[in-house]
């Protein structure tokens, strides 16, 4: 209620409502609430969803009435999502400033993008790569063993060019269907438009074709990309000869099934 203490820098230990959910599917979901909210000194309150960081909901105005927002974090609203999966899940609501008022919550999933680019289909193909055809007639892209390793940095010319689009902005992974027969063969470089080159080490498969996701380094670091909704480009460029590439899909749904794509 009103003057019962307001928390601008950081959410109290008490003044706390604690909540539980259970979501159907793994995907990205967003946070609504049906609030009233009398002015601007009492239209901020905190969120936090299992143990992930503790977003800073501004809301609008509302004067007298209920109204149905969207949260948000920080004074600039910026847009959030909680990456959540399958199963229960924890929300904590902690007082930020006093006299917000809540009357009911809502978890939504959001609708995804998902892009499939066959390793064929690349706009412009350098260097070592090229096309192979295994015994079911599939086409894959390969620098074939002995043509060349780049292991300290790519190489000018070596890269295989693709055009892709996206209608939501956000942070995005990249997968694809590979074959790396041993250690000595099991690496590319990999970019997207004006980012940093990316030394993804993929997990040896003995030659068989296996579904990865991009990392970066010989640790295998986790990395995601954050695109705008529009046109972009991906670059892939060899870094050790002999690594095998078929399809690849960009997709921000971490629900993906890939073994769907094929």
């Amino acid at each position: 209620p009103d003057n019962s203490g307001s928390y601008y820098n950081a959410p109290p230990s008490g003044s706390k409502g604690m909540y539980s959910f259970t979501v159907s599917e793994s995907a990205r979901y967003e946070l609504s609430g049906l609030v009233k909210i009398s002015d601007t000194k009492d239209n901020s309150v905190w969120i936090k969803i299992d143990d992930l960081p503790w977003t800073q909901w501004h809301m609008d105005v509302t004067g007298g009435d209920w109204q149905w927002q969207t949260a948000t974090d920080g004074w600039n609203q910026t847009a959030t999502s909680y990456p959540l999966a399958a199963g229960q899940h924890s929300m904590q609501l902690r007082v930020r400033e006093d006299g917000a008022r809540f009357d009911k919550f809502s978890i939504n999933k959001l609708s995804t993008t998902t892009v499939v680019i066959d390793a064929a289909d690349y706009i412009s193909r350098g260097g070592a790569w090229e096309v192979e055809v295994d015994d079911d007639g599939n086409e894959y892209l390969v620098a074939e063993n002995g043509s060349g390793t780049h292991y300290n940095a790519p190489s000018a010319g070596t890269e295989l060019t693709y055009e892709f689009s996206v209608d939501q902005a956000g942070q995005y992974k990249m997968h694809a269907l590979v074959s790396a027969l041993n250690s000595a063969d099991n690496s590319f470089w990999v970019k997207i438009d004006d980012g940093n080159w990316i030394e993804w080490h993929l997990s040896v498969t003995n030659g068989d074709w296996q579904w990865q996701t991009v990392t970066n380094g010989s640790g295998q670091n986790a990395v995601g990309f954050e695109l705008e909704a529009g046109d972009h480009t991906l670059q892939i460029k060899v870094r050790e000869d002999g690594t095998k590439l078929d399809k690849i899909v960009i997709t921000n749904d971490i629900g993906v099934n890939l073994d769907e794509i094929g």
